[in-house]
Formats: structure tokens, sequence, C-alpha cells
């Protein structure tokens, strides 16, 4: 069988394209920076720590400062001799509840906790958050999903002008990230929660607990804190307020509950070892040259193993019509802005599906059908403890906020991907 003469033209003039698509991308500016979001104390890295972590060694001198790198069981809070200032910043702040109840006595002696997190633990909040708010919701913060926050705080002499600007960034654009905030639940006039700074237009994401004699100040936001966010002095400025609040003393940075661990003290998140291709993937230009390579190849087996029998018609699998039905009206219901419907479809279908899929006859989510849910479909049981308590604070609301369906259907997506 005789090559076409178009056959070779195809491929020079494909050949000729790749490599100058490598020549652009390895001859355009560089960015170098790992965009990912770590805390730790030593990474240089944009969403690293290291330049929070030495404001604040120089924030109080005349005073010791001390990581904590093992659990409280071995480096007990209440066995120090000298009143002092925790320090947490990290996207979790995993305690197990010993910790947490020896964290509040601490707190109750006198001592100051400063923690930011996107999520905070259980029994801390529960403790924390004044119950004598009609419709409280324990579910630590909300999210204010955006490109771009604005942030400033109430007290007169910390208030700017003009609000603080702070993007979410990955190489050289702009992201959608999920700012945390705490949910407005937890304000009304009997609260004992003092709200020190917002994100615009109105989302509090930094409070003070008074707890017996000592003080939690709770920070929803620790991006804010990042090495990238405070290389500009305005933002700068805006961790320095943000530290104001805490008396000065002795200063236990903790190091080690930004990280899960198990029982022996292992951590349950480690790093996989690097290997080759890892090497190759994250060096650019070596990994530009894997996808040229690779695309050569593809394009010389896509032309030297053409089959040379009739073509074998392609048949479709059956349309599951009824769920681009049900995508097709939350679409609707959606851009008609009428959230509280939309929420009772998406309930409707999620007990649809877990009546086809796994044959449990249900209409409400009962700690004993989430047991036998989880069981069945392998999602944990915390996610549909989630759906179903997410579900039951929205469903009395007559409106409902864009960011609340989006953040229901966030978790609602956990399910649906993780059940098997």
């Amino acid at each position: 069988m005789n090559k076409s003469p178009l056959t070779g033209i195809f491929i020079i003039v494909l050949a000729v394209a790749l490599i100058g698509l490598f020549w652009y991308v390895s001859t355009k500016d560089r960015d170098t920076f790992r965009w990912i979001e770590t805390y730790e104390p030593s990474d240089e890295q944009p969403y690293g720590a290291q330049v929070f972590y030495t404001l604040l060694k120089k924030q109080y001198p005349g005073h010791t400062f001390s990581k904590i790198s093992s659990s409280f069981e071995q480096d007990s809070l209440l066995l120090k001799d000298r009143k002092g200032i925790y320090v947490y910043l990290g996207n979790e702040l995993y305690l197990n509840e010993t910790e947490q109840n020896q964290l509040l006595r601490w707190v109750e002696q006198g001592n100051t906790a400063f923690i930011s997190a996107k999520k905070f633990p259980e029994i801390l909040t529960r403790v924390l958050f004044d119950s004598s708010c009609s419709g409280i919701h324990y579910s630590n913060t909300f999210y204010f999903i955006d490109t771009l926050v604005k942030a400033n705080f109430y007290h007169p002499e910390l208030l700017e002008k003009q609000s603080i600007d702070y993007h979410y960034r990955e190489g050289n654009k702009h992201f959608r990230y999920d700012f945390g905030a705490f949910d407005s639940t937890q304000f009304c006039a009997q609260s004992s929660f003092e709200p020190l700074a917002y994100l615009e237009p109105n989302y509090v994401n930094y409070i003070r607990v008074r707890h017996g004699k000592g003080t939690f100040l709770l920070h929803a936001t620790p991006i804010l804190f990042t090495n990238y966010q405070l290389i500009e002095p305005k933002r700068a400025a805006y961790a320095a307020k943000a530290l104001s609040y805490i008396t000065p003393g002795d200063i236990f940075w903790d190091e080690y509950h930004r990280i899960q661990h198990s029982e022996s003290g292992d951590p349950m998140l480690k790093n996989a070892p690097e290997t080759p291709l890892s090497f190759i993937l994250a060096n650019r230009s070596l990994r530009w040259s894997l996808y040229v390579l690779l695309s050569l190849a593809g394009v010389y087996l896509l032309f030297y193993t053409r089959r040379r029998q009739r073509i074998i018609p392609v048949i479709e699998p059956a349309r599951n019509s009824s769920l681009e039905f049900v995508h097709a009206i939350g679409r609707l219901y959606f851009h008609q802005r009428n959230h509280p419907t939309l929420l009772r479809h998406q309930m409707r279908y999620f007990f649809t599906f877990i009546r086809e899929h796994y044959r449990i006859q249900t209409q409400e989510l009962t700690t004993e059908n989430m047991l036998l849910i989880s069981m069945r479909s392998g999602v944990p049981l915390e996610i549909l403890q989630q759906i179903r308590d997410e579900s039951m604070r929205l469903q009395p609301f007559v409106e409902l906020q864009d960011q609340e369906i989006i953040a229901f259907y966030k978790i609602l997506s956990q399910f649906y991907t993780r059940a098997k």
C-alpha cells in the first residue's frame, strides 16, 4: 500500500509545530515556584509560612520562642511553668479529644491561643461556640469562593480606608479559592464572639472568644499569612495588626498538629519518595521534552500502525436521559436563583440515587441509615453527616446565597465521587 504524499507533509508540519512549542515554552519566563499550601516555617515557597514565622519571632522581644514538635501527651501545655501564647497556622488543626481538652484547660488558666485554620477541631468549637444564638450550626467555617477578597478590621484604629486585596494565585494566573470565614448563624445579640476582622462585604473571618481567664483568637483564613501575601507591605501590615490582639508573652509554635498522626505518633500523610519520572516532571525543560517526545511517538504510531481493515463503527452507550434532565433542571433553578427549590431537588435526587444503587428505602438520613449507606457505598460517615447537617440547616431558609448552595453541592459531589 503506497503512502500518500500528504501523510509525510502532515508529519513534517506537526513535528515543526511541536518543536516550535517546545522552544517557546523553554525560552519564556519560567515560573519556578511551587504553589502548594504547606504552611511550613522553613518553606520559602509562596504558600509557606517562613515570613510569618520570622515576623512572629521578632514580634515579642525578650520572650522565649519554642516549637511544639510532639503530641501534648509528650509535651504537655499544662506543664508549662509560665504564661504563654499557643500559635497554630495551617489548613486544619489535628487535635485528638485529649489534646483539645488540654488546650481548653490551658487557655482557661489565663493563656492565649491564636489559631488560624480553615477547619477547627469539633470539641473545641462545641465548647467555644455560643449556643444562645438561634439556629446555631457547628459546621466550623463558611467558605467565600472567589478569585479576590478584600480584608479589613472592625476596630477604628486598625480600619484601613481601602480594604486590602487578596488573590489566590497559581503561576501567572488567579484562580477561584474558598477563603474561610465564620458562619453568620454564630453571631447574634447574645453571642460571646467579638468580631475583629472581616472579608467584604461582611464575612467575619477573625474573632476573639473569652474562655475562663484566657482568650482564643480564631482566624479562618490562614492563606492571608503565607509568604506570597506578606511580601506586599499592606498585607504584611494586616498580619501585624492581627497579631496586635495578642498580649506579649512566650510563644509556643505548634508544628506537630499541622499533619494528622496515628496513635503511635507516625504521620498519616507522608511525602512519596522522588522517582525519575517525578524529577522529570518537576523540571520545566525536561517535562516539555518528554511531552514532545511522547507526541511524536503518538504521531508515528498513528500513521504507521493504521488499521487496514474496514473501520468498525462505534456504538455509543445508552444515554442516561434522566440524569441529564436533573442537571438541566438544576441549571435552570440556579440561574433563576431559586436556590431553596434547587436544594430540595438535589436531596430528592440524592435519596433516589441511594434507593436505586444500594436498595435502601429512605427519605431521611438517620444515624442507622447513614451507617448502612456508608457501609454499602464506601463513602466515609463524616461526608454523610455533613450532607445531613448542611441540608437541615439550609432547608428552613426562604432565600439562600449562591455560595451556600455551591458549598452544599460540593459536599454532595464528594459523595458521588467516592460512591462505589
